[in-house]
């Protein structure tokens, strides 16, 4: 029988913590009867197989653990090691066997007695007779036990833990199996647990790794979108200023023509004014004598597909458009400087062709380009009695595919005047446009 002072009703070691290792105790016990069972419950082995798993198991046993197993077990050993080394652990897990086992062990009276007195001595220290009360005159066992306290006055705490160990393993052979088994599986399960930890802070990186990656994709697909939008408002600025541009050097230019034939009319009146009619009618007549000679010398050159009234029949469209008469034309007009001509890029080329004879006069233009299309007007220039110049627009200026044929046209005028062919390839920043054109005036 324990002597009444036993070390399981001291509170120096809690209670609660003792429950828990009791509890983990029993659940291996639990697990280790299930094992058991299940191994019992398995059918026997064929001697054929038996000799066959045994000839495995012989050449297995030759090869070297794998490199984790071997791992696990250095790790454990180092662990079960570290733990013998922590007095207040060792303690707790004699006293845990010893409660757990108090009814199986078979230890004579002094065993018992210096037992309790250890155990006292490490967890309330050396005997005090003014706090401790005495044993009765009749507890014999009571005074045996305050004896054995009195006598281990100058051990000091871990002395006499160490010493309640030693005496339990020494009286109790299964303690020994029972403590290193304990700490083998406190030692796997905090492996474990320090795994668990590696998987979750690993988890945890990647997962930052992915984020980090994902957040550098979007910053990269933003500044690329920006760099796009930024382009895309450059290239925009950049139109917009080039046909501001163009707009204010057509407005000069047109400015400058309109002087340039203010300047022209005041001088000719001048002179029509110093000179005779007759004089005058003469010299007109000459002037539209030789100019029609020269448009009739272009005309000679490739018959013009037109009527009577100017306008081209539906049979010759498709001659207009044929490449036989595109290469002609090209071919008749190319190398004469009054045929050929380039229009730069964001230019207007204007070509002025006077009204030559008096009367009803057609004009029939006829023009095309080599590779790329080109804008195409006309406008008709008549100057009033005071001086005044007035513009009419024949045909307003518009895309024409003159890279694919030959564009003909034609336009009678009753008055004196001029012709203004309007070539532009104000839309063009990049190309410059090269025109092949032919006018002819003949009277009606």
């Amino acid at each position: 029988m324990m002597p009444s002072g036993t070390p399981y009703s001291s509170s120096a070691v809690p209670q609660s913590h003792l429950q828990q290792l009791q509890q983990q105790e029993q659940q291996e016990q639990q697990q280790q009867q299930q094992h058991t069972q299940h191994a019992r419950t398995q059918p026997p082995t064929q001697p054929a197989q038996q000799s066959a798993q045994q000839d495995q198991g012989a050449h297995s046993s030759a090869a070297t653990a794998p490199p984790k197993e071997a791992d696990a077990d250095a790790e454990i050993k180092a662990s079960i090691e570290k733990f013998k080394e922590d007095p207040a652990l060792v303690f707790e897990l004699a006293l845990l066997f010893y409660r757990t086992n108090k009814g199986n062990l078979n230890f004579d009276y002094d065993t018992k007695i210096d037992l309790a007195a250890l155990y006292k001595q490490s967890t309330i220290g050396p005997y005090d007779p003014d706090k401790h009360e005495a044993p009765g005159f009749f507890d014999f066992v009571g005074k045996d036990r305050v004896a054995a306290w009195k006598a281990l006055a100058g051990l000091d705490e871990d002395t006499a833990r160490a010493a309640f160990c030693e005496l339990l393993k020494e009286k109790e052979e299964g303690f020994g199996p029972w403590f290193d088994a304990r700490l083998a599986a406190k030692a796997e399960r905090e492996r474990k647990e320090r795994l668990e930890r590696e998987r979750q802070e690993r988890e945890r990186q990647e997962r930052e790794r992915l984020e980090k990656e994902r957040q550098e994709r979007e910053r990269l697909e933003r500044e690329r979108a920006l760099r796009e939008q930024e382009a895309q408002r450059a290239l925009l600025a950049a139109q917009q200023q080039r046909q501001h541009q163009l707009r204010q050097q057509q407005t000069a230019y047109m400015q400058q023509q309109q002087q340039a034939q203010a300047t022209a009319q005041q001088q000719q009146q001048q002179q029509q004014q110093q000179q005779q009619q007759g004089e005058a009618g003469d010299d007109s007549q000459q002037t539209a004598s030789q100019t029609a000679t020269s448009m009739h010398r272009k005309a000679t050159e490739l018959p013009i597909p037109v009527d009577a009234e100017g306008r081209v029949p539906a049979d010759k469209t498709q001659l207009l458009a044929s490449e036989e008469y595109l290469a002609s034309f090209r071919d008749a007009m190319k190398g004469n400087p009054d045929s050929e001509a380039v229009v730069s890029n964001g230019e207007v080329l204007t070509v002025r062709v006077p009204k030559p004879f008096d009367g009803n006069t057609r004009i029939v233009w006829q023009f095309c380009t080599e590779g790329n299309d080109i804008s195409f007007g006309v406008d008709y220039e008549t100057k009033a009695e005071d001086g005044t110049v007035h513009c009419e627009t024949v045909l307003p200026v518009m895309r024409t595919n003159a890279h694919t044929q030959v564009v003909t046209g034609s336009h009678v005028a009753p008055t004196a005047g001029t012709w203004l062919l309007r070539f532009d390839n104000s839309y063009s920043y990049f190309r410059s446009k090269t025109v092949f054109y032919r006018v002819v005036c003949y009277n009606i």
